[in-house]
């Protein structure tokens, strides 16, 4: 859930830079190519697959290179993050910006920021699998803790009953030793 948060969060603003960047038909049909590529980003587990889309809209950006706009977002959806270096393919695209710095700006600074935000959710969801696992852990613990206690209180009553029976046989037994010397000494 905090991926596809983090996602949108990226779509909104890089389709927020781009609609003030101009405004016209093509703005939507740029963000749905970018919404769908990331969408089949996130669809796709299989790393091979996932750079072949990245591969075909980083073909798409050369004919139409307004969709680099949306180049945070593609950055988020980077298989791992030691293939940072895919991005080196589109240096040239974006210095295709070159009359338009400040968007060269705002699109590394965004792009920046995605990876910070993915770097961001990959450690939240570590930590939720970490504490998820303890949890069950200590749920297990517990389990366990409560059948060796139920263990001990048995055992502990079977002991009790075993002592009172014990101190029975003896008290009988001294008390036929008695009786019994008693009537002898009778006679």
């Amino acid at each position: 859930m905090l991926v596809l948060l983090d996602k949108l969060l990226l779509l909104l603003v890089c389709s927020f830079c781009y609609i003030q960047y101009q405004f016209n038909f093509y703005n939507i049909l740029f963000i749905l190519i970018s919404c769908i590529t990331s969408c089949a980003n996130s669809y796709f587990e299989f790393p091979y697959l996932r750079w072949f889309i990245l591969f075909l809209h980083f073909l798409f950006s050369f004919f139409f290179p307004d969709v680099l706009f949306f180049l945070p977002l593609l950055f988020y959806d980077i298989p791992k993050e030691e293939d940072i270096t895919f991005f080196a393919f589109f240096i040239p695209l974006l210095l295709s910006f070159q009359d338009h710095s400040f968007n060269l700006a705002m699109i590394i600074g965004i792009s920046g920021i995605s990876y910070l935000m993915k770097n961001k959710t990959k450690q939240i969801l570590l930590l939720q699998e970490n504490n998820r696992r303890i949890k069950d852990d200590s749920e297990e613990l517990k389990m366990l803790q409560e059948a060796k206690l139920k263990e001990q209180l048995e055992r502990q009553d079977y002991e009790i009953q075993l002592a009172k029976s014990e101190e029975r046989n003896r008290i009988a037994r001294e008390i036929h030793d008695s009786v019994g010397h008693n009537l002898s000494s009778s006679l």
